[in-house]
């Protein structure tokens, strides 16, 4: 019976690892270009669209994945989504925003 759960649990905790990408240790520098996509990102979204902004740990590539229509479903596959697009890019990413919450501390170049 263990084994069984075990073996129930292990994917969930997998894609529950997956669905955030890497943990950034402290600020994530954004490139001004990154910075302008997030905002491009926020429009796109606009108040009523669910979607996710990743970034790489360096903050010079991004990617994001939303629902372009009227009514939309929630769930995990925005986050999905934004970190592979992201991580094609061959670096380490993280969700930055999911809808228009910013969830890693941050700066953005001078």
């Amino acid at each position: 019976m263990k084994k069984l759960a075990l073996a129930l649990l292990l994917p969930a905790l997998l894609l529950a690892a997956c669905a955030g990408g890497a943990k950034p240790a402290g600020k994530i520098t954004l490139a001004n270009e990154t910075w302008g996509y997030y905002q491009q990102y926020l429009r796109a979204i606009q108040p009523n669209k669910p979607g996710a902004f990743a970034v790489s740990l360096d903050g010079r590539s991004a990617f994001y994945y939303y629902c372009e229509d009227v009514v939309c479903m929630s769930g995990s596959g925005y986050k999905h989504n934004a970190l592979k697009g992201c991580k094609s890019y061959g670096k380490e990413c993280v969700i930055f925003a999911y809808r228009d919450d910013i969830l890693v501390s941050y700066e953005i170049e001078k």
